[in-house]
């Protein structure tokens, strides 16, 4: 769920949950409605994940764990090195690192459902 996600990072980086809604713009209230089941508004969600460093779509993927953001060069030497996705390195020179890591978290999710995880 997206609001223990939320809280586990807050308590990662030493911050309460309202002082991450307050950097990021947000109502230092926000969190309120999200342990109700709510999500943030996508909007909302990418200034949160760019606050955190984790991608947008590991944090509203019941099933996986925040995924950390590497730096560009970490992200595209990782994805070069995954003979897998070698195929992707070239198309991914400019594409900032929290978009390569977007990409492979969904390719990876494709592969284990494909393979009956």
């Amino acid at each position: 769920m997206f609001y223990e996600k939320f809280v586990s990072l807050c308590a990662e980086k030493g911050m309460s949950k309202q002082s991450v809604c307050a950097a990021c713009g947000l109502s230092s209230s926000a969190w309120v409605r999200w342990s109700t089941g709510s999500i943030p508004s996508a909007v909302s969600l990418k200034k949160l994940c760019d606050y955190l460093g984790v991608t947008t779509a590991s944090m509203i993927d019941d099933s996986s764990e925040p995924v950390h953001i590497k730096s560009g060069e970490d992200a595209r030497q990782e994805v070069f090195d995954r003979s897998e996705m070698r195929v992707l390195f070239d198309a991914a020179k400019d594409v900032p690192a929290s978009k390569i890591y977007e990409a492979v978290a969904m390719l990876e999710k494709f592969k284990e459902e494909s393979q009956g995880r």
